[in-house]
């Protein structure tokens, strides 16, 4: 006989001047590793109902690394190994523990799931069962699905899914091979870094640099990430030198791909750029109506002689204005934040109002609900996905460039501001039926 332990408990959050939310307690939370997500479960149960097994299969895929494939696909890959899904909920230790197996990436998060499938499947009726584990939707590659809908970029939509089309995009697979193109014709020309690289690109090589573009990330950066990472430690060459050329070939595969996101950031960091000229902050609106002010300044330098030593102490300043870069470089990543989080309120609010959903688990862009059934007799995953889509066609189906600018000349009329990015063609409309926006 097994005992369950278990405490009640909620999570105060706290925004920070973005709106963007996160948990007070520090250790074990809904947004901390997966260690935390595989051991937290919902208090409340709901019944699996009808459509609870088919979405505790895509968790289960999900967790497994199978996210990238379509719904059938996932589907597929969780009955051809139902045997040892369940031998890894009922035997986690003594079994074949596939759990454990390489590319499994989420174990924990896998293994309380693979419980929950186990035990509901060894019912006549697996409707009836009560689960708890969370089912979590992410945002794919959510920085730039933002960008694409804030642009209307039709290419920039469908590689982040989210247009219509019944096809599973990955953006990360599709700039990888754009730099495989690119580096082939270097390595055509004889360029040592091509000749060094061949071979040594893969999904992971480009994958963080996508991820991290729309949140202000340098190109600097991206070259130290690429090192730091070790993706550099096996080639011939200088190690530095290797990761600047591979930082180029992402910059203009990801510039080609998704067309409008570079200029949407080169907007929003002008437009902060013109206004730290002049001595003022950059404020917007974000989507929940929320206004935010980026305002940092130059930092002040002390002295604290101890008999340690002397250190510096560094403190921002007004008195001594605007640090011009600071707000440059901040601008867009601060604007996308906004966005992420205005969208998760918003989903919120619609859930619990509209539906009673109070269980919820919240990661900036991944929404996590029951698997099963709602009071109301619909299943919280169906109905996550679609309050998701029907907020951020609310959200996204104006010009909120023009708004952004229109906001600003409102307390700064006097400031020269660029003038917004035109929109794309891109019809917003297909967001609402869009199979994989969140997945």
């Amino acid at each position: 006989m097994t005992t369950r332990i278990s405490s009640r408990h909620t999570y105060p959050h706290f925004a920070d001047f973005r709106t963007r939310l996160y948990p007070m307690a520090q250790d074990l939370n809904p947004q901390g590793d997966q260690i935390c997500k595989g051991l937290l479960q919902f208090h409340h149960a709901k019944p699996l109902g009808d459509r609870g097994l088919y979405w505790l299969k895509i968790s289960l895929a999900n967790t497994a690394g199978q996210d990238k494939a379509t719904w059938a696909e996932r589907i597929q890959w969780v009955d051809d190994h139902h045997d040892l899904i369940v031998d890894s909920g009922l035997n986690p230790l003594d079994g074949e523990r596939l759990w454990a197996s390489e590319g499994i990436d989420e174990p924990y998060v896998f293994l309380a799931t693979a419980r929950e499938y186990a035990l509901a499947t060894r019912l006549d009726n697996p409707a009836h069962f009560l689960s708890r584990t969370v089912c979590a939707m992410d945002g794919v590659c959510n920085g730039m699905q933002l960008l694409s809908l804030l642009g209307k970029d039709s290419v920039g939509a469908i590689k982040t899914n989210c247009s219509s089309l019944q096809k599973r995009y990955d953006l990360y697979t599709e700039v990888m091979e754009a730099v495989i193109k690119l580096n082939n014709e270097c390595a055509l020309q004889g360029r040592e870094e091509a000749l060094a690289w061949m071979g040594s690109i893969k999904r992971s090589t480009v994958k963080r640099a996508i991820m991290t573009t729309p949140y202000g990330v340098t190109p600097r950066g991206i070259a130290s990430q690429l090192v730091k990472d070790g993706f550099c430690d096996d080639l011939t060459g200088r190690k530095g030198t290797n990761a600047a050329y591979m930082r180029d070939l992402i910059v203009t595969a990801l510039k080609d791909v998704v067309t409008s996101a570079s200029t949407i950031m080169e907007y929003f960091q002008s437009c902060a750029k013109a206004l730290a000229a002049h001595e003022l902050p950059m404020k917007w609106i974000t989507p929940t109506g929320v206004e935010c002010t980026q305002a940092y300044h130059k930092l002040r330098k002390t002295k604290v002689r101890t008999l340690m030593g002397e250190f510096s102490l560094w403190d921002e300043d007004s008195v001594l204005g605007l640090d011009e870069r600071k707000n440059y470089l901040a601008a867009s990543p601060n604007v996308i934040h906004s966005f992420d989080a205005g969208l998760l309120q918003s989903v919120a609010l619609r859930l619990k109002n509209d539906y009673g959903v109070t269980s919820t688990a919240f990661i900036h862009d991944s929404y996590g609900v029951h698997h099963g059934q709602l009071d109301c007799g619909e299943n919280a995953v169906d109905v996550l996905h679609k309050v998701i889509r029907e907020e951020a066609h609310r959200i996204f189906k104006g010009n909120y460039l023009t708004e952004f600018r229109d906001h600003i000349h409102s307390y700064a009329p006097h400031v020269e501001l660029p003038h917004p990015p035109v929109q794309g063609d891109f019809n917003i409309d297909e967001l609402l039926n869009s199979p994989y926006f969140f997945s």
